[in-house]
């Protein structure tokens, strides 16, 4: 069935948004598809193409919120003292992640060189024009000194952390 933008209804707005919730397909997806044929028929409406805006009345789908989840203090301890116990590479990740929460891209190419010990602090280098920097605490200080040891004694040479 093939029908000028004029002819359009309502209810064929109706049907696609239905057809796209019945395939599955997210909220925060088909309020995408929405805005962009709101915006589209405003943009005929006002430049005198179409006569009627079939999207006029149509609200965008209700997206469930995402549940925050926070971790307590005594939680992140002991998380922390697990780690400890299991794995100083682990260990030393989770300081970083808890000091600044970098995004996964950039704590994958923090490097030794890059540490900062008295300002406690490593640039990250994003890309030839992008620069990060995570600030550390004095646990994450620690547990980047004990990783250092432990390769070190195990006459690990690594380039990154």
């Amino acid at each position: 069935m093939n029908k000028s933008l004029e002819e359009i209804t309502e209810e064929d707005i109706n049907n696609f948004i239905q057809e796209k919730k019945d395939r599955g397909i997210k909220p925060s997806r088909i309020n995408f598809s929405i805005s962009v044929l709101i915006s589209f028929y405003k943009y005929l409406n006002r430049n005198y193409f179409v006569k009627n805006n079939p999207m006029k009345n149509i609200s965008r789908l209700k997206v469930p919120k995402k549940e925050e989840t926070i971790l307590s203090i005594d939680k992140i301890k002991e998380i922390r003292k697990k780690l400890e116990e299991e794995n100083t590479q682990l260990s030393a990740f989770f300081a970083i992640l808890c000091c600044s929460c970098p995004n996964k891209g950039n704590i994958a190419k923090i490097e030794w060189r890059r540490v900062n010990w008295k300002k406690k602090y490593i640039e990250v280098v994003v890309d030839d024009n992008t620069r990060s920097m995570i600030y550390l605490d004095n646990y994450a200080i620690k547990q980047l000194e004990k990783l250092r040891k432990e390769r070190h004694d195990k006459g690990l040479k690594r380039k990154h952390i």
